[in-house]
C-alpha cells in the first residue's frame, strides 16, 4: 500500500477506533499498525486532562504524530454572522478557529455512530418490471449482445433487445454504464438513467433523474441526447455532467470537453468546454463553470468552493445515506476544500466540526439522521 494510502486508511481508523466503531477486523489491523509504529507506549495521566474527551484526542494527537499526517492551522474568517470555513482535507489537515488555539469546547465533539461511505450500489429494472439488484462488487454493467458487468460476467441469462431498461442508484450508491454505442455513463447517488438496449438508427435518447457525468462516443449521424425535467442537452460525442436532482430548484449542465447544445422552454445555449448550463424558473442561461467541483464526485470527493452548509450537508445525505433534520436557525457557513468520499461519516463530522457546528447522529428504524443543532 502506498504511503499516503495507508495514512489515509490510519487516519480513517483512528476517528472510528476513539468512537468505538471499528469491527474485529479493523480493531486488528489498527492494533497491527499502531504496535509496529510506536515504540514506547502512551500513558496519560488523568490529571493532565482536564475531560475524558480532552484524553482522547490527546491520544488522537500521538497517532496522527505517528503516522506521519500533517496539520495546517487555517484560519477561520468571519464577517459578522458569516463564516466563511476553509477546509483542506488533504490527508490530516483540519481547519481551526485561531481564536480557540485548539482548546475547543468538548460540546462540539458528540459521540457518533458512525456511518460507511457509500459504495457500488444500484438496481436494473427491465421493461417488465423485473429488479435486478447489481453487485455491488462490480463497478457496473456493459450493454452489448448480452448485458454483463465491466469483468465479463453475465448479469442476465437473456438479451431483451427492444426493452427500455432503468438503471438506478440509492442514497449511499454509485454505478456505471456501457451503453450500445459504447458511451459510458456514471451515476451519483440517489440517481436514475432510462435508457434503450439498442438505440435507433437515427438518434440516440436517454433520460437522467439525478446526477451524472457522460462520456459520449462520436457518432456524426445519430445526436446522443439526454432528457430532463423539461429539458433536452444533444451532442455528438463530448465529456459532460448533467445534475438534476428533482428536489433541487437548478439543472446544471457542465461541458468538459467537446461541444453541445442545451434547450429547454423555448430558449437555447451552445457551451464551450468549461462552462456550464443552469435551467431555473423557465430561465436558461450559460456561465463560466468550476468543472473541478463538479466533476469532483466522479473522482472520489467532494469538492466545496464557497458552498453553503445546507448545499453541503445535501451532498453528504445522498452519499451517506442519511436524512439531514436543523434544530434552530441555519448557520450561515460557507465551506471551502476537498473531502474524500471514501472516508466513513465520524471523519468528515471531525473536520466540520472544527468550524463550530455542533452535530448529532440519531437512528431511527433502517434511517440515520444528522441533525445540526445551534
Amino acid at each position: 500500500m502506498a504511503k499516503n494510502d495507508q495514512n489515509t486508511r490510519m487516519q480513517d481508523l483512528a476517528n472510528r477506533w476513539l468512537n468505538g466503531s471499528l469491527s474485529e477486523a479493523e480493531q486488528r489491523e489498527f492494533d497491527d499498525w499502531f504496535s509496529s509504529s510506536v515504540d514506547t507506549p502512551i500513558f496519560i495521566q488523568e490529571h493532565i486532562a482536564s475531560s475524558k474527551e480532552v484524553h482522547r484526542r490527546i491520544l488522537l494527537e500521538r497517532v496522527y504524530k505517528e503516522a506521519k499526517i500533517r496539520r495546517r492551522h487555517i484560519r477561520l474568517r468571519v464577517y459578522g454572522a458569516v463564516a466563511a470555513v476553509v477546509l483542506v482535507a488533504l490527508i490530516g489537515v483540519y481547519v481551526v478557529d485561531e481564536k480557540a488555539n485548539m482548546n475547543v469546547d468538548s460540546s462540539h465533539f458528540v459521540e457518533l455512530e458512525d456511518v460507511a461511505p457509500g459504495t457500488n450500489k444500484a438496481a436494473l429494472t427491465l421493461a417488465d418490471g423485473t429488479v435486478l439488484d447489481l453487485s455491488s462488487d462490480q463497478e457496473g454493467i456493459v450493454i452489448g449482445d448480452e448485458i454483463t458487468y465491466t469483468n465479463g460476467r453475465r448479469v442476465l441469462d437473456e438479451h431483451r433487445t427492444s426493452s427500455l431498461m432503468m438503471l438506478h442508484t440509492p442514497k449511499g450508491g454509485q454505478y456505471r454504464i456501457v451503453l450500445s454505442d459504447g458511451s459510458k455513463v456514471w451515476l451519483n447517488a440517489a440517481s436514475s438513467l432510462k435508457y434503450p438496449a439498442v438505440f435507433s438508427s437515427e438518434d440516440r435518447i436517454i433520460e437522467l433523474e439525478g446526477e451524472g457525468y457522460f462520456e459520449v462516443a462520436n457518432d456524426s449521424k445519430r445526436p446522443f441526447k439526454v432528457l430532463c425535467r423539461g429539458q433536452e442537452i444533444e451532442v455528438l460525442g463530448t465529456a459532460f455532467n448533467v445534475s438534476a436532482y428533482s428536489e433541487e430548484n437548478e439543472i446544471k449542465t457542465t461541458l468538459v470537453s467537446g461541444s453541445l447544445s442545451v434547450s429547454a422552454h423555448h430558449s437555447s445555449v451552445t457551451l464551450k468546454p468549461g462552462e456550464e448550463s443552469v435551467y431555473s424558473d423557465t430561465r436558461l442561461y450559460a456561465r463560466i463553470a468550476d468543472v473541478e467541483r463538479t466533476i469532483g464526485w466522479k473522482k472520489g470527493l467532494f469538492r466545496f468552493s464557497n458552498t453553503e452548509l445546507k448545499k453541503a450537508m445535501t451532498e453528504l445525505s445522498r452519499w451517506y445515506n442519511l436524512d439531514i433534520e436543523y434544530r434552530g436557525a441555519v448557520p450561515t457557513t460557507y465551506f471551502s476544500g476537498e473531502i474524500e468520499r471514501n472516508l466513513h461519516l465520524s471523519s468528515v463530522l471531525d473536520i466540520l466540526k472544527e468550524s463550530g457546528l455542533n452535530f448529532k447522529l440519531e437512528r431511527r428504524g433502517s434511517t440515520n439522521k444528522l441533525i445540526i443543532m445551534p
